[in-house]
């Protein structure tokens, strides 16, 4: 009985240990960090692809469940977005129709269109939980 008591103390206090020597959520602290303002909107532009995309899912998209803007930026610092040429990235709200959900789109410019090229990189992070759903480059040709 007394040695039944003393494994289960051990045991007890092993899991307590783990649980709290877990390393921080980065993603979880941006979203606690930047919190949902109230009076929070998409802006006209990128509201009307957002209600539209939303509605031919079947989803009501409920912009209470949205992370704010300020946490999309500060997951795409920690998912390691280069800051670029332009001293803030650039931020838009969509619905990516081959994601099935709408986005937060965080990207930078890394060439400017004074070469024949200009580009630079992009994250799609989700709306709702702040995962980072896509790393992908951008280009542009100028001159079009």
């Amino acid at each position: 009985m007394q040695r039944t008591a003393v494994i289960w103390l051990l045991a007890s206090t092993a899991l307590a240990c783990a649980a709290t020597d877990a390393p921080p959520d980065p993603t979880a602290e941006c979203i606690a960090t930047y919190a949902r303002a109230k009076g929070f909107s998409l802006g006209d532009a990128d509201g009307a692809s957002v209600e539209a995309g939303c509605a031919a899912r079947g989803d009501a998209c409920p912009q209470a469940e949205f992370i704010s803007q300020q946490a999309a930026l500060c997951i795409a610092g920690v998912a390691g977005l280069e800051k670029g040429l332009d001293t803030q990235w650039s931020t838009s709200i969509l619905y990516a129709t081959g994601l099935k959900r709408v986005v937060w789109v965080v990207s930078n410019r890394l060439r400017d269109g004074k070469a024949p090229l200009g580009g630079g990189h992009l994250l799609h992070i989700d709306v709702r939980t702040g995962a980072v759903l896509a790393k992908a480059g951008w280009g542009s040709v100028s001159g079009w």
